[in-house]
């Protein structure tokens, strides 16, 4: 069997909502490691996935569409939340949204319907939609306040969403296409793997006045927790003046990573101007050539400002500053996780 078998998909939907459902699908074949082909109209042969207006045609799996779904992402409203749909599946509440009410399947004799909409529904959670809308409303400002989400008011944010609908996928195609069904693996042999990385955010968190704020709130709240005090601070006092030191620190860090077989990314600020000095690490000639020396053979990306996600221009100052420094730089993460999904990807990508 091929490594990535080519599952036929047909799409029978408003041309204007095309795009979206080929993004959640790709994204699902992704994940399942699929190779999606996809055709347009009412009927084809040899169609594995249907995914459109209702339809007495057969096919291995059908998925419901609701023809006022394309409409609702043009009207660029929020979903309403008490029209979350949730059902069992595998011991847990699952939540959909522009489904039917009822249970999630019904079967025929060789097929699998789904009476959810797991497209539509993904595309919402993968695109983001909800800190979409509030952005075009003014309302992140920048970031959006997690409160407001659907995750947080039923209580599912804990629940990996898109992983199980590509799950519930999964399982219909061992009924209808028992022939996709195979052993997901990683680099040949492996069920998962794990992607290390450390965001370098103070290059010495301990600088003098870090060192006596600490003392004197342990002085300050002694008798509180005269135990507790007492050891912070004869334990900071000790470890911080004689012991700490980050260039060993590192170092230590990248020998640990090298004995165990794997390399991590590193991502380093190209902001110099923080308000809090311990964060203009890269201004400093001695600290950057430090880093130079240790991370010559690691993976370095860029760990952006606040400002960065949301301004080309700061970003690309950000970036040339550690590319200008000596820095081969791959990769992107937001500081604080502030983030537009619909508008900082355009901005990584200029």
């Amino acid at each position: 069997m091929e490594k990535y078998p080519t599952i036929q998909i047909l799409l029978n939907l408003p041309q204007k909502y095309i795009p979206k459902a080929e993004f959640v699908l790709r994204t699902y074949c992704s994940i399942l490691r699929l190779h999606p082909q996809f055709d347009y109209g009412r009927r084809r042969e040899g169609v594995h996935l249907y995914y459109g207006s209702q339809t007495a045609q057969e096919y291995p799996i059908k998925i419901y569409f609701n023809e006022e779904t394309a409409d609702f992402f043009d009207r660029l409203e929020l979903y309403p939340l008490n029209k979350v749909n949730f059902y069992s599946y595998r011991n847990e509440y699952i939540p959909f949204l522009f489904s039917q009410s009822g249970p999630i399947f019904s079967f025929g004799p060789q097929n699998v319907i789904f009476r959810k909409d797991i497209i539509a529904s993904g595309f919402y959670f993968l695109s983001c939609w909800h800190e979409y809308i509030l952005s075009l409303r003014g309302e992140s400002n920048p970031r959006v306040d997690f409160r407001q989400s659907l995750q947080y008011r039923w209580d599912f944010i804990d629940i990996p969403v898109i992983d199980v609908y590509c799950q519930m996928l999964w399982y219909a195609m061992g009924i209808s296409l028992p022939q996709f069904i195979r052993e997901i693996d990683w680099d040949g042999d492996k069920r998962f793997s794990i992607s290390i990385s450390h965001d370098i955010d103070y290059w010495n968190y301990w600088i003098g006045k870090q060192k006596i704020d600490n003392l004197l709130y342990n002085l300050r709240t002694w008798y509180k927790r005269p135990i507790n005090a007492t050891y912070k601070i004869i334990g900071h006092t000790f470890h911080k003046n004689l012991i700490h030191n980050p260039r060993r620190q590192l170092h230590w860090i990248k020998s640990k990573e090298e004995k165990l077989g794997v390399k991590s990314t590193w991502f380093l600020f190209g902001k110099d101007d923080f308000d809090d000095e311990r964060r203009n690490y890269i201004g400093n000639p001695e600290i950057r050539d430090t880093l130079l020396e240790l991370l010559q053979d690691q993976e370095v990306g860029l760990h952006g400002s606040p400002e960065a996600a949301f301004d080309v221009n700061v970003l690309l100052s950000e970036l040339h500053r550690l590319q200008n420094a000596g820095f081969e730089v791959k990769g992107y993460r937001s500081h604080y996780l502030y983030f537009d999904y619909q508008k900082s990807f355009k901005i990584l990508e200029q």
